[in-house]
C-alpha cells in the first residue's frame, strides 16, 4: 500500500476543520439570526399591541355604549359633522391603522394576520361611511340602501374591534383596562351615598341658621 504523502494528509485535515469551522459560524450566526428575528417580532408585537389598544379604544367609541348599534353610530356620526371633527376622527384611524400595517411584517404570522384582517374591515367601514355622508337622503326605495351603507359600515367597524381583541396580542392592556374601570367604579360612590351625603350637608346647614338665629 503506497504511503500517504503527510502534506496530502495535511491538507485533508485542514479542509476538514474548515469545513466543520464554516459549520459551526453558519450554526452560530442561524441562532443569531433567529434572536435578532425573535426580538423583532417582540418589538412589533409590542408596538402593535399599544396602537391597537388605542384603535379599538377609537372605533368603540364611534359605535356606542355597550355592544353598540347603528342608531348610537348614528347618533356619534351627526354629532362628529355637527361638530366638524368627522374627518379628523376618520384620518386619526386610518393613520393608526397604516402604522399597524407598517409593523405587520415583522409581527409574528398570526398578529400580522390579524392586523391586516383588522384593517380591511376597518378601511372597508371607512369607504361605506363616506359614501353614505357624501349621499343625500334619499327617497323611496332607495333609502333602504343608503342606510344598509350605514349599518354595514357599523358592522365592519364592530368587527374590526373584534379582530383587534381576537388576534393581536392586546389581552394585557385589555385586562389593565377593565381591572383600572373596576377599581374607579368601587371608588365612585353610589346614589345611595350621594343622596346621603346631601341630606348630611342640608342638615348641617339648617343646624348651623338655628345656631346663627338663637345666638341672634
Amino acid at each position: 500500500m503506497p504511503e500517504v504523502p503527510w502534506w496530502s494528509i495535511a491538507s485533508t485535515l485542514g479542509s476538514a476543520v474548515a469545513t466543520i469551522a464554516l459549520a459551526g459560524f453558519a450554526a452560530v450566526e442561524l441562532r443569531a439570526e433567529r434572536g435578532r428575528r425573535k426580538e423583532r417580532e417582540r418589538s412589533a408585537g409590542a408596538r402593535i399591541a399599544a396602537i391597537a389598544f388605542l384603535a379599538r379604544r377609537q372605533l368603540r367609541s364611534w359605535l356606542g355604549p355597550g355592544q353598540g348599534s347603528p342608531d348610537a353610530f348614528e347618533t356619534w356620526l351627526r354629532d362628529a359633522q355637527n361638530a366638524g371633527a368627522l374627518a379628523r376622527h376618520l384620518d386619526i384611524a386610518e393613520s393608526r391603522f397604516v402604522e399597524l400595517l407598517a409593523l405587520a411584517p415583522d409581527a409574528e404570522a398570526n398578529v400580522a394576520t390579524g392586523v391586516r384582517s383588522a384593517a380591511v374591515h376597518f378601511f372597508a367601514g371607512a369607504s361605506r361611511l363616506n359614501n353614505y355622508v357624501a349621499t343625500p337622503r334619499p327617497n323611496g326605495i332607495e333609502i333602504a340602501d343608503w342606510i344598509n351603507l350605514r349599518d354595514n359600515a357599523w358592522r365592519d367597524f364592530r368587527d374590526s374591534i373584534r379582530i383587534l381583541d381576537d388576534q393581536v396580542g392586546m389581552v394585557a392592556l385589555l385586562r389593565e383596562a377593565r381591572i383600572l374601570d373596576a377599581r374607579r367604579a368601587a371608588e365612585t360612590p353610589s346614589m345611595e351615598a350621594l343622596i346621603g351625603r346631601l341630606a348630611d350637608g342640608l342638615a348641617q346647614i339648617h343646624s348651623d341658621d338655628e345656631g346663627r338665629g338663637g345666638a341672634a
